[in-house]
């Protein structure tokens, strides 16, 4: 099985998905005990609920796989993206970063490099 890379932070893993185990929200089955109701009977447990953060301005449920992205290219090898908000539009968070790019072999290696 090949390795596949985390949509969120980029580290590689092995399995189904977009998100590393890492990333993978945690279920609310997982977090919250089980009233004492369902404690005490033979009751089927309560099916797992993914717990999702909430945005701050309008308190909606956000999965990772719905917040909004407007990326741009303001100059040659510069990215800057925008996380925001589906329901209220608001801005959730801003990330830049530099494009390297590939460094070019030195005179002296293109000088030793085996001929094909």
């Amino acid at each position: 099985m090949t390795d596949r890379y985390c949509v969120n932070c980029g580290d590689p893993y092995q399995g189904k998905g977009d998100l590393c185990p890492d990333c993978t929200p945690i279920t609310q089955s997982e977090t919250e005990p089980l009233p004492p109701a369902k404690q005490a009977g033979n009751h089927a447990p309560p099916s797992p609920r993914l717990v999702h953060p909430r945005c701050p301005h309008c308190s909606d449920d956000l999965a990772w796989e719905d917040i909004c992205r407007y990326s741009r290219r303001p100059t040659p090898g510069q990215i800057e993206v925008l996380y925001y908000c589906p329901s209220c539009r608001s801005a959730l968070e801003f990330a830049a970063w530099i494009e390297v790019p590939p460094r070019r072999p030195t005179h002296s290696e293109r000088r030793h490099r085996p001929q094909s």
